[in-house]
């Protein structure tokens, strides 16, 4: 038996109504008027609580929420009161998708759930069946059947007729001419009465009137009449030089044709005659190059803009003045788009995102948005005042004012890979605004619609996450696994490790990039194709090991994963021990100090005893040497004195004078001992063997 524990009403939280289970080995639980319990069906434990009842805590949501269904592998439906949204059970948040609310405007609530064949999500409320289109919040995309390998179906241009509900497509080297029923939602191809030998590449739909089209191919102009749904071609203009791209129609009523050979020309539309303008001929010749200027528009000024390979520029058709942005100001354009309200231009880069023109400051150029984005916009429309959407190799990035751009792609049902032509199919596509609010995408060979406000973006972070970290190949064991963990501690012979990581984002996963970094070891972020790192002998010491992801093609980088290691010193490293080596080695020099000290003073000591001694031996010599000389004398003059004496005075004598001589042999004797313990001493005595 398992409850979750809380201090505030514990029988509402243990009131089970429904269970979800997800495959993450975790349940779903809804409660009786309370929150979403989360239940860890590994760990038999409650994780967490979502809802009203977590406030505080980093789960908190202000409505009741019910799990419904799963969505994904990291997705779950769920239900609020007057919303149905998507829970995502890494980032543990919730993106409302539906707003459910009655006649009287109150929010309703669902808590059971159905998903059709045909994407259709059927809710059961207390005011009957809600169904709710999933495709409606999605690209459609319809499709031709491909012909052969020479005709390669890229889209040039895209045009509406609102009064017959038709769709018309100019493709590149397609001998008909696409358009699809906006009606009943299928392609018919329109076959031409008028042969072409050249290029049947058409590049600009242009209207003339409400019942007759203009066609741009590379060679000629046509005309196409639009009687009751029916169609008939005639030719207009044909040129097997000129190589026509784009015609435009200025304020005044006159129309402009560029083209490679002339660069621009002005076109009477009664008769087809056409005036090149000298100005661009002249410039361009003069530096040995073709005008070849492709795509134009004209602002409110009545100023012709163009682009050509190398850069772009404006004419004015009223002065016969030309600008052209060149050397340090060239830069490569993709498409215009004018607004209908508004005197601004906006451009699609190469290279630089996208930018704007102010007809008022024309010298000054495109003006770039951000100049830290480095990808190519094909194409530019808006959905209101505050919202563009650019076709590029993302996908449609949706990008409101001071905001950051959302990218839709094959996640939301963007066509991002085709077969047949084994590419993206969006690359270098338009994008349109019907006149019923759709936003219709030209892909190669075929069209994609999609509502521009619906588009949910359901996941707007990346997740990195450290999965693994292994000791010598063997990874360490953690109650709770590495998702949650902030940090491990590990002995000094620890220091073989293997960090596994990875990152987790629905939407833009294919586009992820991964970087490492262990702080203490690397100085800079390391990318890497490989989703793990060795690192070999690190020294003990405080690391920090660092995950972030990044998408291949914006600047901007997303969370970043923190794993703090700790390799604990050995005990011969430890501070306590560095105190005890410290103590030893000066016990160990004051000893060996104070037995040299002792050595010096018995040495010196040695030394001084030494010089006594031969001191002593010096005084004895000499007082041997002095003694034994009157000691001679004295025997000598006794010896003497006893010859002299009368034999009388000798009787009365003998015994003074003898005891004077035995005296005297006496102290003559304790002076040869003397001078023997000096020699001996000196180590002058010679031993006479006997």
């Amino acid at each position: 038996l398992f409850y979750q524990k809380s201090a505030r009403d514990l029988v509402a939280l243990n009131n089970f109504t429904k269970v979800v289970v997800v495959n993450n080995n975790r349940l779903y639980l809804s409660t009786w008027n309370a929150d979403m319990a989360v239940f860890n069906t590994k760990t038999n434990r409650f994780e967490f609580h979502y809802g009203p009842y977590a406030h505080g805590t980093a789960y908190y949501y202000p409505k009741v929420i019910f799990p419904l269904l799963q969505k994904s592998a990291t997705e779950l439906w769920v239900s609020s009161y007057g919303q149905i949204g998507v829970f995502n059970t890494i980032t543990k948040k919730l993106v409302p998708r539906v707003i459910l609310k009655n006649d009287n405007n109150i929010g309703i609530i669902s808590n059971f759930v159905f998903i059709d064949e045909n994407d259709l999500m059927w809710l059961a409320t207390e005011y009957g069946a809600i169904i709710y289109d999933l495709k409606k919040y999605r690209f459609s995309n319809f499709f031709i059947s491909p012909i052969d390998g020479n005709h390669w179906f890229q889209n040039n241009t895209l045009y509406e007729d609102t009064i017959h509900k038709n769709l018309f497509l100019g493709y590149g080297n397609q001998p008909k001419i696409p358009v699809f029923d906006l009606a009943q939602k299928k392609f018919r191809l329109i076959s031409s009465v008028v042969k072409r030998s050249n290029d049947q590449t058409l590049r600009k739909i242009v209207p003339m009137s409400i019942d007759t089209l203009l066609l741009v191919y590379p060679f000629e102009i046509d005309k196409l009449v639009l009687t009751d749904n029916l169609f008939r071609q005639q030719l207009f203009i044909k040129d097997s030089v000129t190589n026509f791209y784009d015609l435009v129609i200025d304020n005044k009523g006159n129309s402009w044709i560029s083209s490679q050979a002339t660069g621009l020309q002005k076109l009477n539309m009664k008769t087809g005659e056409r005036m090149p303008v000298s100005v661009i001929f002249q410039y361009f010749s003069k530096k040995g190059l073709l005008p070849n200027i492709k795509k134009m528009v004209v602002d409110h000024n009545n100023t012709i803009w163009f682009y050509n390979e190398d850069s772009y520029g404006y004419y004015n058709s009223e002065n016969n003045k030309l600008h052209y942005f060149d050397n340090e100001n060239k830069l490569k354009l993709n498409c215009f788009y004018q607004e209908v309200n508004s005197d601004t231009l906006w451009v699609g880069t190469q290279n630089k995102w996208f930018g704007f023109i102010n007809p008022a400051e024309p010298q000054k150029g495109v003006r770039l948005i951000n100049k830290e984005e480095h990808r190519g916009v094909y194409s530019i429309e808006r959905s209101d005042a505050q919202t563009f959407y650019l076709l590029t190799a993302l996908g449609v990035e949706r990008v409101k004012k001071n905001g950051k751009p959302e990218i839709f792609n094959e996640n939301h049902g963007l066509v991002k890979y085709d077969k047949w032509s084994n590419r993206d199919p969006s690359i270098h596509g338009k994008l349109y605004r019907l006149s019923d609010g759709r936003m219709v995408i030209g892909y190669r060979r075929g069209i994609g619609f999609f509502y521009p406000d619906s588009l949910q973006k359901e996941n707007d972070e990346f997740t990195p996450y450290i999965s693994s970290v292994k000791v010598f190949d063997k990874e360490l064991q953690t109650r709770d696994g590495f998702l949650g963990l902030t940090g491990i501690n590990l002995k000094y012979n620890q220091n073989y490790l293997t960090f596994e990581y990875g990152a987790l984002d629905l939407q833009n996963g294919k586009n992820i990039s991964l970087f490492h970094k262990l702080v203490g070891i690397d100085n800079e972020w390391v990318k890497t194709n490989r989703h793990n790192v060795i690192y070999s002998n690190l020294p003990p010491g405080n690391y920090h090991f660092l995950v972030k992801a990044q998408n291949n093609l914006l600047s901007e980088s997303k969370k970043i994963k923190t794993l703090a290691v700790i390799i604990h010193f050995p005990w011969w490293q430890t501070w306590w021990a560095r105190m005890l080596f410290v103590v030893l080695i000066g016990s160990l020099i004051y000893s060996i100090y104070h037995f040299q000290i002792k050595r010096i003073f018995e040495h010196k000591e040695t030394l001084r005893l030494k010089e006594l001694n031969v001191l002593k031996s010096r005084l004895y010599a000499n007082i041997t040497h002095e003694f034994r000389t009157p000691l001679t004398v004295i025997k000598g003059m006794t010896n003497e004195l006893v010859d002299n004496l009368s034999k009388e005075e000798q009787v009365r004598c003998i015994d003074q004078l003898t005891m004077i001589e035995r005296n005297s042999d006496k102290l003559l004797h304790l002076v040869k001992q003397m001078l023997d313990m000096s020699k001996l001493e000196e180590g002058k005595m010679k031993l006479n063997l006997i």
